[in-house]
């Protein structure tokens, strides 16, 4: 979450209709066979890599919020 705060803590400046707020933010990411991942917002970028359903492809994953 500390890493979406810096994101987050004002509306950035894409966000011209000031609707994405942390508290309202989902999480989640896609594996390689397409399926999505709900993930929890709390957990730290490193806690979420290792995940195994998580699999780095040449370091373009994206996180989808």
């Amino acid at each position: 979450m500390e890493h979406l705060s810096l994101v987050f803590d004002t509306f950035p400046e894409w966000d011209e209709e000031k609707k994405y707020k942390l508290d309202d933010l989902n999480m989640y990411f896609e594996s390689p066979k397409k399926k999505i991942f709900s993930v929890d917002i709390n957990k730290i970028l490193g806690d979420i890599l290792t995940m195994k359903e998580c699999v780095v492809l040449l370091i373009l994953n994206s996180l989808i919020l």
